[in-house]
């Protein structure tokens, strides 16, 4: 994971040019003497911690001593999200200096990913946020929705505290996987903090001392007047909430036909991957209307004109064909909303039907037809069987393979006591037609599948 320094560097400017500094200059404090002090101020509220470490001592002065514009911008959004972030912590009674994770870890930048795949501003990976139910698709990342994300990221906390009983080693564990803290405990045969933690690779336990210099530079900070003051972004608590459409809304469509803009859009809604307002109706939850959050004069534009949406789709999803294929109107036929593709045309057109897209190894087959005709035929099912492998996650294959849970226990009749065992055998009912694609899994690698369920 990279750390403090180069993650501020990477960052998208999420509060650029809205944010002053609450004096204008700021005087360097970071000998050796004022460093101990500040740590000892830190320990007294109950963060556990060697003063006297001097890699400790000497990373907090690197982190103080390098801020720089991109450093502060981190500083400046995270005090702009601190009251979501404490509010949400202080209902969950987690220590006080959790809350400095997403500043060490991402520069509370929503938009943030590793090369490790973990995204938001904690940052998650893709399996903790599939566990604790995030959505996580190619339009929409719940990672990225920073109340979101806090909510799962407390549970998670909560969850690995119930486990090692010690808030450090549940930090250990949150920025470098339960696995890793396991492994080392075991290698000791020791279960505490101070036990274990020389262990660690040099690059873990910087980290760590990341996490904790970042608390103290930002008490420097604090002390030395770093504050939000004449932003012009619309407090976290003033936006309003409102339910978007049961369909996808481009967003060109909707800055041209409101007024309301695309980019207005994705900044109070970083979860939103494209240029598009998905609908995140679900295979078996039913209708859930995607939540957007809007400054109040854009949120009632928004509600004032939403009638008027299905048609305007329609419109300019029929502009986007007519672009991409030349044809009038009469010759279009059935259109793909999402897309503007043309994916049949009428009976009585000269026009001939593009025949359909080949299916290759690594992408799903989906079914198309035309929304106006009836259809009686049924695909028949057939049984595709999969060996697990040492590291699957259940809910990595159920979205591999396009089903519930409760399908494959019901499917393999497996107890819900019952675990799943490297080298036992699975089925999963799929369409016939779909065969060879689903069987293919099995001899997928662990990353390629992970690929595949998150681009599903």
């Amino acid at each position: 994971m990279m750390f403090f320094v180069k993650r501020f560097a990477i960052s998208i400017l999420f509060l650029s040019g809205s944010i002053a500094f609450g004096q204008s200059s700021f005087l360097p404090s970071s000998s050796t003497s004022e460093v101990v002090s500040g740590l000892r101020e830190i320990k007294k509220r109950g963060l556990s911690l060697n003063i006297t470490d001097t890699l400790l001592i000497s990373e907090c002065k690197r982190v103080l001593d390098g801020r720089n514009d991109s450093i502060f911008q981190g500083v400046y959004r995270f005090i702009y999200f601190r009251d979501l972030i404490e509010n949400k912590r202080r209902l969950a009674d987690l220590p006080w200096y959790v809350s400095f994770l997403p500043l060490a870890n991402s520069g509370v930048n929503p938009n943030y990913k590793g090369k490790d795949g973990k995204s938001g501003v904690w940052p998650l990976g893709y399996t903790i946020g599939k566990k604790y139910g995030l959505i996580q698709n190619s339009l929409y990342d719940e990672r990225r929705d920073v109340e979101k994300s806090t909510e799962v990221a407390i549970k998670y906390f909560l969850d690995l505290n119930n486990i090692y009983k010690d808030w450090n080693l549940s930090i250990m564990a949150f920025n470098l996987g339960a696995a890793r803290v396991n492994q080392v405990m075991h290698f000791r045969k020791a279960l505490s903090f101070d036990s274990i933690f020389p262990y660690f690779f040099e690059e873990e336990k910087k980290q760590y001392h990341t996490f904790i210099a970042t608390i103290y530079a930002f008490q420097v900070w604090e002390k030395q007047g770093v504050t939000l003051s004449e932003s012009k972004w619309i407090a976290y608590n003033q936006l309003k909430r409102i339910a978007s459409s049961s369909f996808e809304l481009p967003l060109g469509m909707l800055e041209e036909k409101t007024g309301i803009g695309a980019e207005l859009v994705k900044k109070y809604n970083p979860a939103l991957k494209a240029d598009l307002i998905p609908y995140l109706g679900t295979k078996n939850s039913g209708i859930r209307p995607l939540i957007l959050k809007l400054p109040e004069n854009e949120a009632n534009i928004f509600k004032l004109k939403q009638d008027s949406f299905a048609i305007w789709v329609s419109e300019w999803n029929l502009k986007i064909a007519k672009d991409r294929y030349g044809s009038q109107p009469a010759g279009i036929g059935t259109i793909n909303r999402h897309t503007g593709e043309v994916i049949s045309r009428p009976q009585n057109t000269q026009t001939p039907v593009r025949p359909p897209a080949e299916v290759t190894e690594n992408a799903p087959v989906r079914e198309v037809y035309n929304q106006d005709s009836t259809r009686n035929d049924v695909t028949p099912k057939v049984w595709v069987y999969y060996t697990i492998k040492r590291g699957d996650a259940l809910f990595t294959l159920l979205d591999v393979f396009d089903c519930t849970e409760d399908d494959v226990r019901r499917w393999n009749n497996i107890r819900r006591s019952q675990f799943m065992i490297a080298g036992e055998k699975l089925r999963f009912e799929v369409d016939s037609t779909k065969k060879i694609y689903y069987s293919k899994i099995n001899s997928m690698t662990l990353i390629e599948k992970r690929e595949l369920a998150k681009n599903d």
